[in-house]
């Protein structure tokens, strides 16, 4: 790699750290501590260091292309890059290499510097020496053969300003919006009303009670309780090559931030859902509250019938609130779903899919989420029906980065490391009891297994 590529790698990381400390003071609401205020500080004056470095390496790259164009010239090769090919495609003599192709950014410093010198000469202005070796032709012999023609003739963008990188993004979070909890300690215990038993009291045992004029008025207690909310950490771990970090075109710093990120995402769908609660997350799959209705008789295996998501329906508490998740393999079965009338006189789709983008496909009403997080078509978790605002997730600490040379020093590598604290877990413990019903109620309902 040119020095000036190097430089600006170096550069690109400096700015990486320094909004890493910015963020996390930011989301932590307070000022740089004495260590990060003196990071800070050294990094800026780093910055400063490399900037005038990086301008100085500039100026000799722009010096040199000059340099090399005059030589060309006067080597013959003033008119057009083609003017002293010969038959096996290069001069015999006077051609000069060209110093600038060792460069990826071909002097340019940046993306506007190169269009301004193409949209000057595409205006008749004199071609910018630096775009010369960048000159694109059409065939040989016909009048095409210029750089002006928009149809045919150009310039080739330097390699080094198309910094392809492929991904799949993965799929974004589909539980909602979680009930978020302040933690400014790494436990937080939040008191609770015990109201989950309707038959009496909808408040935890306070009560309303008539009397006649002399009788005595009927007190009630209120019972409470306690949810206790742990912070744990979450670490993410990887090691690079320096042969990776000085070679790159594009910032691998920056790649392995934004991989970790969307990592993280998919981790804490993961187990906001499926979480055991043991060192981790506890996820609504595993949460006492869950409701997992049974299929019904005769079922055959791995289906979803009408029947199944009616049930679910009449055990969601608060389903105006709710919404559907779903694996993808479930689609064949839920879009058949249908409620019939009288003597099938009538069928009504209970699945809507989405007539314009924006808007959610739905069913039975409310939003339905294809996702590959729920569980495979047959196993329980496979169709899930959730009010996410019944989930509480805090966060102690957000993600911090941090890495070293020293780790493994031998190899050659850089050592990266992120790490985060946070809890999270569904605050009911047991489904609720309505007053008159033989179904309980809960904000977590899903379907039994059908093998």
């Amino acid at each position: 790699m040119n020095r000036l590529a190097k430089l600006r790698n170096d550069r690109a990381a400096i700015v990486a750290r320094m909004e890493a400390l910015l963020d996390a003071a930011d989301k932590a609401g307070r000022e740089f501590s004495a260590d990060e205020q003196k990071d800070y500080d050294e990094h800026v004056a780093t910055l400063a260091s490399l900037d005038g470095r990086i301008k100085r390496e500039e100026a000799f790259l722009e010096a040199r292309g000059a340099e090399a164009t005059v030589i060309r010239s006067l080597a013959g090769d003033g008119t057009s890059p083609a003017a002293d090919e010969t038959a096996n495609g290069r001069s015999a003599v006077g051609r000069v290499h060209d110093n600038s192709q060792d460069d990826p950014t071909r002097g340019f410093k940046s993306h506007k510097d190169f269009l301004l010198c193409v949209m000057a000469a595409g205006q008749g202005r004199r071609p910018d020496s630096r775009l010369r070796p960048l000159e694109v032709s059409a065939s040989a012999g016909t009048d095409e053969q210029q750089t002006q023609s928009e149809q045919y003739g150009g310039y080739l963008s330097p390699e080094a300003f198309l910094p392809e990188f492929m991904v799949i993004d993965p799929e974004a979070d589909p539980t909602g919006a979680t009930t978020k909890v302040p933690m400014q300690t790494p436990v937080v215990k939040l008191p609770a009303r015990t109201d989950k038993n309707h038959t009496q009291s909808v408040t935890g045992g306070l009560q309303w009670n008539r009397r006649e004029e002399t009788g005595a008025v009927v007190s009630s207690l209120m019972q409470m309780e306690q949810i206790r909310m742990e912070a744990m950490s979450l670490f993410g771990l990887s090691f690079s090559s320096e042969e990776v970090l000085v070679d790159s075109p594009i910032s691998f710093i920056a790649i392995l931030e934004q991989g970790f990120s969307q990592e993280l995402t998919a981790h804490m769908v993961n187990e906001k859902l499926n979480g055991t609660g043991v060192g981790q997350f506890l996820g609504i799959m595993n949460s006492p509250a869950l409701i997992a209705v049974a299929k019904t008789t005769s079922q055959a295996t791995a289906t979803i019938n009408i029947q199944n998501v009616l049930q679910m329906r009449s055990q969601s508490w608060h389903y105006d609130r709710s919404i559907w998740l779903a694996n993808h393999d479930t689609l064949p079965q839920i879009a058949q779903l249908a409620l019939t009338g009288s003597g099938n006189a009538s069928v009504v789709l209970v699945f809507m899919p989405s007539s314009r983008e924006g808007v959610p496909e739905t069913l039975l009403g409310r939003p339905i989420v294809f996702t590959e997080y729920c569980q495979t078509l047959g196993s329980q978790g496979d169709l899930v029906l959730a009010d996410w605002s019944q989930f509480l997730e805090g966060t102690y600490q957000p993600m911090q980065s941090a890495s070293s040379v020293h780790v493994r020093f031998v190899n050659h590598e850089r050592c990266f490391k992120f790490w985060l604290r946070n809890a999270g877990a569904p605050w009911w413990r047991t489904p609720l009891t309505p007053k008159f019903s033989t179904y309980s109620l809960s904000p977590f309902v899903t379907l039994q297994a059908r093998p």
